[in-house]
């Protein structure tokens, strides 16, 4: 039995039909609405809006369920870009034809599901995806008497003081919690910035930055402080080129 430790799930469902999209978000909310402990949202792309995402690095899905036979790209090739970009997003492939069972396996993913079998088996995909994300995802864990909260550190944009506590703004939904910024940034890892007196901020989300400012990939702004700026600017570009590092042994 999967123990649901995830608190929140951004589903992503791709797919070249929009009636089969909105029918497989049926069936997910459907068996996750059993689950009273995970909130989610399901998201319904066709493929074009996915490649989009893929190519500006604002893909965001904690997994996705995805067609293969698609116009503009098939969902083998999308699901390559995946595997790149996110690695830790678990790929549920799902389609009406069992002669791409065979071809899938050119690319890393969990489940391959026929549509004519959905509502069996896509309920066990998803559970075999929850699994993989409780058991890998780094998470940001805190119990309090009245909260007891995980979120994935992948999907949080930044922290923000708010007098005694701290506002935790995500890609789903914010978090007020009792605790400092000094108290919670030992918990968040290196991929994390006090770049304010006021706010730490998730590197992965940036898309631009100046002296004065971050500018997430959510279009949201996160100041730089004055003391701040030189550990700022230094921490983002060894940030930047560690990615690059990354990207060339891939190419290799």
């Amino acid at each position: 039995m999967v123990r649901n430790r995830v608190n929140f799930l951004n589903i992503y469902i791709c797919d070249n039909n929009l009636l089969h999209m909105q029918y497989t978000s049926q069936c997910i909310a459907h068996y996750l609405k059993q689950k009273p402990s995970i909130d989610f949202q399901c998201v319904e792309l066709f493929p074009e809006k996915l490649d989009e995402l893929l190519s500006k690095r604002t893909f965001s899905a904690d997994m996705i369920v995805l067609d293969i036979q698609m116009r503009w790209k098939s969902g083998i090739q999308l699901a390559e870009q995946i595997n790149n970009i996110s690695p830790r997003c678990p790929v549920i492939f799902l389609t009406a034809y069992i002669d791409y069972a065979t071809m899938v396996y050119e690319t890393k993913h969990i489940y391959f599901v026929l549509k004519s079998q959905m509502e069996e088996m896509l309920p066990k995909a998803i559970d075999k995806a929850l699994g993989i994300l409780n058991a890998e995802e780094p998470c940001l864990s805190l119990a309090f008497p009245s909260l007891n909260i995980r979120i994935p550190l992948s999907k949080i944009f930044y922290l923000e003081k708010n007098q005694h506590h701290t506002l935790i703004r995500t890609e789903i939904k914010d978090f007020m919690v009792p605790k400092s910024l000094r108290e919670l940034s030992p918990l968040l890892g290196d991929g994390f910035l006090r770049c304010h007196g006021s706010y730490i901020v998730n590197l992965y989300h940036i898309s631009q930055f100046s002296s004065t400012q971050f500018v997430l990939n959510n279009g949201r702004i996160v100041p730089i402080g004055r003391t701040f700026q030189s550990i700022s600017r230094n921490t983002y570009w060894d940030y930047l080129s560690s990615l690059l590092s990354l990207d060339g042994k891939e190419d290799e």
